[in-house]
């Protein structure tokens, strides 16, 4: 019976639909959970802009997934190339790209590799990190970094404590905070506790501007880098705990969902293997079934072989074969001076 095992009766495929669903589901409720309706599987930024690499490490790490840098900016590089290959064959199909900066032709160089693409951007680095701390995090965001984004030296700072705080990046200039970022803490980021401004010095412009918010201002400098993690209240770390089963949940669901998929297919395919072995015991000769054996056993034969495979006379294999072609069992296709013998499409997947 098992010979038989790779044929499999086109009358499954809605049923096989049916099983795909339903091990889809407990992953689109996982990621439906986290409040985020797409999950990506990796963000791209250019290598020699560390400003958006700071925005895609900061998200990368509150979900866990990589982050690449593009080597050349014109072009997708052999190296990132690679890697999105390796993503690919390992389920990734999510791509995030961050900033204006990578050229259109990149994109869809990405694309035609099989990846859905999306991209999130600003005019300037102040838009695409207020953007992305509206996409990325939105409601789920209880901490804010503000940033002069024209200090290269404050980044790992501010990385550093939105890494802890799983807290999105906002960029401020030198001596201002721009209506965007003002807008974002007020209109979009509703649920945000606490602000942590890292600027050169104690600015009375941007301090005015901040202060009298909901949230709580806390403020570093160069001279005053006294940083404590903040105690979380009991309503968020239950949040955090529930995006963390929810997280649980999708890989559990993929678990059970291959589990229960190959257990099926097994079912099915040993059920199907028997029809057919009961169809080749009562309706073919000894003679038919060498030859439908034969051929089922490699795939593609020629018909000129089948004489030595199968100690048949060449008459004999002529006639057997137009038969079962006739019958809808072998299919024969011209090839040259010969014909390519294969099981038929009614008996295939």
């Amino acid at each position: 019976m098992i010979k038989y095992l790779h044929l499999f009766s086109k009358k499954r495929k809605f049923l096989t639909l049916i099983y795909v669903l339903l091990i889809s589901f407990p992953i689109l409720q996982a990621n439906f959970a986290n409040g985020q309706a797409k999950r990506y599987d990796a963000i791209i930024v250019r290598g020699d802009l560390p400003v958006e690499w700071i925005i895609a490490q900061s998200y990368a790490n509150k979900r866990g997934i990589p982050v690449l840098q593009l080597t050349n900016p014109r072009r997708l590089d052999e190296n990132t190339t690679a890697l999105l290959k390796g993503l690919l064959l390992f389920g990734g199909r999510n791509i995030l790209i961050l900033g204006d900066v990578i050229p259109k032709g990149v994109e869809e160089e990405i694309r035609k590799m099989g990846f859905s693409v999306d991209r999130i951007k600003g005019v300037t680095r102040v838009d695409t990190a207020a953007a992305a701390a509206v996409e990325l995090w939105g409601m789920n965001a209880t901490a804010a970094v503000l940033v002069d984004g024209w200090r290269d030296d404050f980044y790992m700072l501010s990385l550093s404590i939105s890494l802890k705080e799983n807290a999105p990046i906002l960029f401020i200039r030198p001596d201002e905070v721009p209506y965007t970022v003002k807008s974002v803490l007020t209109e979009k980021l509703l649920n945000v506790k606490v602000v942590y401004l890292i600027n050169s010095k104690f600015n009375e412009k941007i301090i005015k501007d901040l202060k009298g918010q909901r949230f709580k201002l806390e403020i570093l400098t160069p001279n005053n880098l006294s940083y404590k993690p903040r105690e979380k209240s009991f309503m968020e770390l239950l949040k955090e705990y529930l995006l963390y089963l929810a997280d649980l949940r999708l890989f559990i669901g993929l678990v059970i969902g291959v589990i229960v998929f190959l257990s099926l297919a097994i079912r099915f395919r040993g059920s199907r293997a028997r029809r057919v072995e009961d169809f080749v015991d009562k309706f073919l000769t000894y003679d038919e079934r060498r030859i439908f054996e034969e051929v089922l056993k490699k795939g593609r034969v020629k018909q000129e072989d089948l004489p030595k495979l199968t100690d048949l006379s060449k008459p004999t294999v002529s006639r057997i074969l137009t038969e079962l072609t006739m019958r809808n069992i072998l299919k024969r296709e011209r090839a040259g001076k010969t014909y390519i013998i294969t099981v038929s499409d009614e008996l295939r997947c």
